[in-house]
């Protein structure tokens, strides 16, 4: 998963790490005792806008790592199938090779048998 999450837009990941900055910075300023009543509204105007728009890179962010699962969850369901298709075939193989074996014992006992009773006449 964190392949996934290195590979991102480089784009959506320095948006991402410039919110955090200001946001970091917007949060150390609002507690300062030297702004007026209106710079920390305007301070958490500016937060709330910025979280809106951290939300949705992280959408976009989710919707692409979605989007990998759901086609990697495709091609491990081909590979399950194509599993499941060699497994029924060898499986055939297998019982096939169960019959011919004992139709091999039979033909080596009906032989046995018959040289018995020629080597008994």
């Amino acid at each position: 998963m964190n392949s996934i999450i290195e590979n991102l837009n480089k784009d959506v990941a320095s948006k991402l790490a410039e919110i955090y900055v200001a946001l970091e910075e917007i949060e150390q300023l609002r507690f300062s005792e030297n702004i007026t009543k209106e710079e920390q509204t305007q301070l958490e105007r500016v937060a709330i806008d910025l979280r809106g728009e951290e939300r949705k890179l992280l959408k976009a962010i989710s919707k692409e790592i979605a989007d990998r699962i759901a086609q990697s969850s495709i091609s491990i369901e081909l590979l399950a199938k194509e599993v499941r298709k060699r497994s029924t075939k060898l499986s055939k193989t297998a019982k096939g090779v169960d019959k011919v074996t004992k139709a091999i014992t039979v033909l080596v006992d009906i032989i046995e048998r018959t040289n018995k009773q020629l080597s008994l006449n």
